[in-house]
């Protein structure tokens, strides 16, 4: 940092010159923090990369709907460079479906122009709808899937995300069990997920499980490309949120 700070520090901003380095150490206080981040640069203590200029090496990868290879090589790459051993590439899958505001843009690229704002939910999941409607046609998305690795010493790194319009159980199968064959391809091994409880997770937790699982309260089910199995958790907060409503509305007193 302080070999970073003299040879900048009698150069104009546009002549700034960061090593692979320093701009990855900036990079993740970025990644955490965009505030904070902005607040050291405003700061003067020290001479840091601009924001503009760690946005650009942090979108060096397109970062397209689906399950990028690229995503999980640069995912590879970074916890090769933490040195994290064999048993830190276990962890599981967390994955939620947030909603976003309705919105159809054009983003032109040279003499490419798309649309953004459809939905995309992955080649599987689209041959299974124009299948089920007869038409092949694309509607505007309404909520946005992003899945995450989270080791169990703490390493986390987001790898794929999708645009959708309510993700179905069904969907979410292939999705998942896709991602873990991945995963596992690249080092990485999934022995447990996380989600909230919304109705598809459910399902797709029933038809992960089997009947028999369920009913004698074994939330986890064999792993399908290595030796062990893969426990299925409902999101805590998520659970005890949704406990507070409960008791909120049935406290009323016209209850």
């Amino acid at each position: 940092m302080i070999l970073q700070q003299s040879k900048n520090i009698t150069r104009k901003p546009n002549g700034h010159r960061w090593s692979k380095e320093f701009i990855a150490t900036c990079l993740q206080i970025f990644n955490k923090s965009p505030n904070a981040y902005e607040t050291l640069i405003n700061s003067k203590i020290l001479l840091l990369p601009s924001k503009s200029t760690l946005i650009l090496y942090r979108n060096k990868i397109k970062q397209e709907p689906g399950i990028n290879s690229e995503n999980i090589e640069w995912m590879f790459e970074e916890a090769n460079k933490q040195q994290l051993n064999p048993e830190s590439r276990q962890g599981g899958i967390v994955f939620d479906e947030m909603a976003i505001q309705c919105d159809l843009q054009i983003d032109k690229k040279g003499d490419v122009v798309e649309l953004c704002g459809l939905m995309e939910k992955g080649e599987e999941s689209d041959a299974c709808t124009v299948l089920r409607s007869g038409k092949k046609d694309k509607k505007l998305s309404t909520h946005v899937l992003q899945f995450l690795f989270l080791s169990i010493t703490g390493f986390r790194f987001p790898f794929a995300h999708f645009i959708t319009d309510h993700i179905t159980a069904s969907e979410l199968y292939s999705i998942f069990w896709k991602s873990v064959q991945l995963l596992w391809s690249f080092g990485f091994k999934v022995v447990f997920t996380c989600m909230d409880g919304v109705v598809a997770n459910r399902f797709f937790m029933h038809q992960c499980m089997g009947k028999y699982n369920i009913e004698h309260n074994v939330f986890k089910t064999l792993h399908p490309v290595m030796a062990g199995e893969v426990i299925f958790i409902m999101d805590f907060s998520h659970v005890m949120k949704k406990k507070k409503q409960y008791f909120k509305k049935w406290n009323k007193p016209n209850s």
